[in-house]
């Protein structure tokens, strides 16, 4: 987790598949294309026909059915790897392979310099030049890449989508599990998780009050209203919050109630931790 996004740890390699180590080049990918290029010499393609096509994709979209990575992983943005860059960064090697480490705190992530190819001749750049593509399309037949060298780092390079570059996957989405107390009129409840992206969704049960289908609970977090129902989305901290919880009964009585939630931890878990 580099600056709240989720890298994969090694290339694409095959289509739907990861390389087995962080320094392996994988293959390479065309824009907006699941055909995967070898990175060495002789030229062959993941799905068997090994002729260079020198052609893009159609559309401005990496559409889903063409994306090279693993289930849960897609292609990352543009911004998403200008935010790689404004981590702390630097050239060095993996047993060997030359490339860039990115990373605020241990463990970092390997970037192999694994070259590019621009044809149907041999790849270029191996060992000096790591070519990454992103989704983001520009105008014309070209889309953002993120380039590096030794001494550089460029996440906004331009490139014509029929080369063929390297892919670093980024979850797609996020499990994100709320471990938190809740307090109301000094009673101690304990809170539920659920799904979200990034900023929680999140869902406290309270005890001893059950709304039916046609009730409604309403949540004010340091009195501001979040949402009705029994669910309020915010970009939670740890710490402690004021809140008022109304309770509007089917019987059209009223109930309110305050209290605090305590946030004691946050904790992410990404799918397909595998990888």
């Amino acid at each position: 987790m580099i600056n709240g996004v989720c890298w994969a740890t090694r290339n694409v390699d095959m289509p739907g598949t990861f390389a087995s180590n962080p320094e392996d080049a994988g293959m390479f990918y065309q824009w907006g294309s699941n055909v995967g290029w070898s990175s060495t010499n002789p030229l062959w393609a993941s799905d068997g026909i090994n002729i260079w096509r020198d052609l893009s994709e159609s559309g401005n979209v990496w559409l889903p059915e063409k994306n090279p990575c693993p289930v849960g992983w897609r292609v990352p943005t543009m911004q998403e790897f200008q935010s790689l860059c404004s981590s702390s960064n630097y050239w060095g090697n993996l047993n060997g392979v030359f490339g860039r480490f990115f990373g605020n705190e241990e463990p970092l992530i390997f970037l192999p310099a694994a070259g590019r190819r621009d044809g149907s001749s041999a790849p270029n750049g191996v060992g000096s030049v790591g070519s990454y593509w992103s989704c983001t399309h520009t105008p014309g037949p070209n889309a953002h890449v993120f380039d590096f060298l030794y001494n550089n780092t460029n996440p906004t390079a331009v490139s014509n989508l029929k080369a063929a570059y390297s892919i670093r996957c980024v979850a797609e989405d996020l499990l994100c599990n709320i471990a938190a107390e809740f307090y109301m009129n000094d009673v101690h409840y304990l809170t539920d998780t659920t799904f979200c992206n990034k900023n929680v969704n999140f869902r406290a049960e309270i005890e001893g009050l059950h709304p039916t289908a046609s009730d409604s609970i309403m949540w004010y977090i340091d009195n501001v209203f979040e949402t009705s129902e029994t669910t309020w989305s915010k970009p939670f901290e740890i710490g402690t919050y004021e809140i008022k919880l109304v309770v509007h009964y089917n019987n059209d009585t009223y109930e309110t109630l305050t209290g605090t939630l305590k946030i004691k931890a946050l904790w992410i878990k990404i799918r397909n931790m595998r990888y």
